[in-house]
């Protein structure tokens, strides 16, 4: 995929999770779309699409939403890397592919960002956002699930089992 299509995707992605997925919230816990497209596409792309990705969405994030400058961008870059790292050994078609790196990446992002805001600002109690984590990853895995199956099928062919 080009670099155009990728920085456009970027910036819909972006659009679409700090506006209209602010109202898909349940009890308060909205899916991180974000992390979500990076996982797919770090194990889906052979190429480095999914840490290009990475570097777009986590500077947007950071330019934008977040009151830390390169927070999102650290957390999302090694995420895409590993994956993308794994990416060769992976069964793509495999139910717990998509969970696994969902659920992981999603307690990976909120251990590393409340870790960061720790340090950085030092009055973070983790336990709550930790429970909002854990929900957050049970919703992340069931939209990316349907997400990886959408890309996979497009890209491969095939569905998944």
């Amino acid at each position: 995929m080009k670099t155009r299509k990728l920085f456009l995707l970027a910036f819909v992605i972006f659009i679409l999770h700090s506006t209209l997925f602010q109202f898909l919230r349940i009890y308060g816990i909205m899916p991180n779309i974000s992390l979500i497209f990076i996982v797919v596409f770090s194990a889906i792309f052979p190429e480095k699409e999914g840490l290009i990705l990475a570097v777009m969405l986590g500077a947007f994030q950071d330019i934008f939403l977040s009151m830390t400058l390169g927070i999102n961008l650290l957390i999302y870059v090694p995420i895409a890397f590993v994956i993308h790292a794994l990416e060769d050994s992976l069964f793509k078609d495999n139910f717990l592919t998509p969970v696994a790196f969902l659920g992981v990446s999603t307690i990976f992002y909120y251990l590393a960002y409340f870790s960061f805001m720790y340090f950085l600002d030092g009055n973070v109690v983790f336990k709550p956002y930790l429970i909002v984590g854990f929900k957050e990853m049970v919703y992340n895995i069931a939209v990316g699930v349907f997400v990886y199956s959408k890309f996979l099928k497009r890209e491969y062919g095939f569905s998944l089992r």
